[in-house]
């Protein structure tokens, strides 16, 4: 068995150092090979790549441990992830919320909202029923709805396509003015 040993170590004799070593190795494994704990792990090989121009280069494979109870399966690669354009986002953003039905604002901060300007006006306790303040936050973004939506007519007006604020004044002083010649016409 010495020799045996030797050989494969590649030893060419006077390696009693490394056979001793040898020896401890092959008693240790075979004392943990008898224990009712000892597992050996389970792998996978993974095939890696050759280059395909020049000489074929040799490749030993990578191997990676496999839970327990797990079979090997090949997944094709997943797919380049592209870098969208900086408006693809938001545009994707207003489709979004233009198809869902769902309240933008918060209940609870637009309550305490609505609650804080109560306060403000009146000092008595005031109680609100759950379906008055519902309808007080579907009317209110109805009306910032509208109201984003002429600003953008603005900006889309001034050859910009951000909005500004100078273009929710415009819209303002427009609703104003043709509330008031609305107003006088009835009159």
């Amino acid at each position: 068995m010495d020799e045996e040993v030797r050989d494969k170590l590649g030893d060419g004799g006077g390696g009693d150092l490394n056979l001793g070593v040898v020896r401890l190795a092959i008693s240790s494994f075979n004392h943990y090979k008898k224990s009712p704990h000892f597992t050996i792990a389970r792998t996978k090989i993974i095939a890696r790549k050759i280059s395909k121009g020049g000489k074929a280069k040799t490749v030993l494979p990578a191997r990676k441990s496999l839970p327990k109870g797990k079979t090997v399966t090949q997944h094709p690669p997943a797919p380049k992830k592209y870098h969208l354009k900086w408006a693809t986002n938001a545009l994707q953003e207003i489709r979004r919320y233009q198809k869902s039905i769902e309240l933008v604002i918060p209940k609870l901060p637009f309550q305490r909202l609505v609650r804080e300007i109560t306060q403000n006006i009146t000092t008595n306790q005031i109680r609100f029923q759950a379906l008055a303040i519902q309808a007080l936050q579907e009317a209110c973004e109805a009306f910032l709805v509208k109201e984003f939506e002429m600003t953008n007519l603005v900006a889309i007006h001034a050859h910009r396509v951000t909005i500004q604020p100078r273009d929710m004044r415009l819209v303002e002083r427009l609703r104003k003015i043709m509330n008031r010649s609305s107003f006088q016409d009835e009159i």
